[in-house]
């Protein structure tokens, strides 16, 4: 593929959870792979260690609020109050917000613009001028007509929404939900390459090789304690994040700080068993790697009903609610999940949605 001008991708990404960013990171890794001389700009308030973490590849970050998701009380429970409110402020976006955003992609000579799933970042390129291809397995509108069945302000959120997912391309990444848009091309799932070695990790860990090693992944956990740890028999090790700052060595337990300079999928790569919600990056990172998955669902949000499903086609799942899982109960499903044969791991499409955005950003 040759390259005729030098590129300034703009990436916009949904701060809600690290899903949305995680995606982004794995595609922005496998274009700079192919075409080294591309330079990234992230705008986002989803914190700048996280790419720094996660990416190899060199990138400008801008702190930019482009998108409000919705705000959340723990890893699985949502303050429907506390969103609407914030989404009624956010939307529909000011003129000037469009303008001074769209100033910024000018200032900074974008070429193309790419957004997960941020619906300012297609409108403030399409004010420049600029290509956008919109990334997605949901739209906002669709998650807010959802939760609209319960909680009726969501509505006019959605109808709001509904005007501003117009992009020039749209690629919708699997495992995916409903969506009444024409959809361009659908690939997936995509997770962020491994840059450690198994072995090397573990050894890291502090753990046997022997040794099953079960990782926790909510969202930093708080109070691990009260998951009554005390009473587990030593036959396998935890890895947790916590929200401390230092790395915690204990007997049975790692604890590692989010900002732990460890990258996830490398962690995730060297478990034996994974604990967590259902996220599109946990659930693409879990196929990816043929990994049992122990899972904590989230009744409330409307796309975990597909990803679970995608989980049960591809790995070995069992569930437990959030309540039981804290109270401990989830060490009696370990056994089982443990045991489990690891089913053909889903082949990571990083690499092959990389050549097709580069083949729309060369053809726009």
């Amino acid at each position: 593929m040759m390259m005729t001008k030098l590129l300034q991708i703009a990436c916009f990404i949904s701060p809600h959870g690290f899903g949305h960013a995680a995606r982004m990171c794995a595609l922005i890794d496998s274009i700079s792979t192919m075409i080294p001389s591309v330079s990234f700009h992230i705008f986002t308030t989803t914190p700048e260690w996280f790419f720094v973490e996660s990416l190899i590849s060199p990138f400008e970050y801008h702190l930019l609020e482009c998108d409000v998701g919705l705000v959340q009380t723990s890893p699985i429970e949502i303050d429907h109050p506390r969103s609407i409110e914030k989404l009624n402020s956010f939307y529909p976006f000011p003129p000037e917000r469009i303008l001074q955003t769209s100033a910024m992609l000018k200032q900074i000579h974008t070429s193309f613009c790419l957004c997960d799933i941020s619906p300012l970042g297609i409108q403030a390129a399409r004010q420049a001028a600029i290509p956008t291809i919109l990334l997605e397995n949901f739209t906002w509108d669709w998650i807010y007509s959802q939760l609209s069945l319960i909680h009726s302000e969501y509505l006019p959120i959605s109808m709001v929404l509904q005007d501003l997912f117009q992009p020039d391309c749209h690629i919708q990444l699997q495992p995916e939900c409903p969506t009444a848009y024409v959809v361009d091309t659908a690939i997936g799932p995509i997770v962020r390459n491994l840059t450690q070695e198994k072995i090397a990790m573990r050894k890291f860990l502090r753990i046997p090789p022997e040794k099953p090693m079960i990782l926790i992944t909510l969202g930093g956990v708080e109070n691990f304690g009260s998951m009554q740890v005390e009473k587990l028999d030593g036959s396998f090790h935890i890895v947790a994040y916590s929200n401390d700052k230092r790395t915690a060595f204990e007997e049975n337990i790692t604890f590692l700080p989010r900002q732990s300079g460890i990258r996830s999928q490398d962690l995730l790569a060297a478990s034996d068993l994974v604990i967590g919600k259902p996220g599109y990056s946990t659930v693409a990172e879990v196929v990816t790697a043929g990994c049992p998955f122990l899972c904590i669902p989230r009744p409330d949000f409307p796309e975990s009903r597909y990803l679970e499903e995608y989980l049960l086609k591809h790995t070995a799942v069992k569930y437990l609610s959030y309540p039981k899982f804290i109270a401990g109960l989830w060490t009696e499903l370990v056994p089982d999940l443990l045991s489990s044969k690891n089913q053909n791991p889903v082949i990571n499409q990083s690499e092959n949605l990389a050549k097709i955005v580069l083949e729309k950003v060369f053809t726009a």
